[in-house]
């Protein structure tokens, strides 16, 4: 089920509160996307996970990809899947940029976490995927994660329908 999923994903994006070391408090979501978990290859956690989250647009995302199968109209069809956990749960002072409302279009805090996370997702997905790949990008958060992950898929979806490709 995609919603139970979609909430362990969101889930394992937190922060670990066992770590004190920023260097390892990412290890949740490293697991879960990994080996341990749903077996994505070439797990990568951006510098919000590492680096300790002082400033107020601060965000950890993590990434990785799959080969997958879908039944679809009685046929399989091959996808590489990207799954993509927003951190949304202890973040300490990233909280801040959830008052950034700003003066008009997106949430301004929100809106620059967004940015952030497309400028580490878009080029992973252009190194790990070939033109003519059916792709399928799986992002899920909680909180001010889930926020930002639906500023990321609502950027997402207007950018490929004046593309035709997101590997360029």
């Amino acid at each position: 089920d995609l919603g139970y999923a979609s909430v362990c994903l969101a889930s394992a994006a937190a922060n670990s509160n066992t770590e004190e070391d920023y260097a390892n408090k990412g290890k949740n979501i490293q697991a879960f996307l990994g080996s341990e978990g749903i077996g994505c290859k070439d797990v990568v956690l951006n510098d919000g996970y590492s680096d300790a989250p002082l400033a107020k647009s601060n965000i950890g995302a993590a990434i990785g990809w799959k080969d997958i199968s879908v039944v679809e109209s009685g046929e399989n069809k091959n996808y590489k899947l990207f799954a993509v956990g927003v951190r949304g749960i202890a973040y300490e002072a990233e909280w801040a940029g959830n008052l950034r409302v700003g003066s008009s279009g997106d949430h301004q805090g929100f809106a620059e976490a967004r940015d952030s996370v497309l400028g580490f997702i878009l080029p992973y997905i252009r190194d790990h995927s070939s033109a003519g790949d059916n792709l399928k990008i799986w992002i899920a958060g909680y909180s001010r994660g889930g926020a930002v992950c639906n500023l990321v898929g609502g950027w997402l979806s207007s950018w490929l329908k004046d593309s035709t490709s997101i590997v360029g």
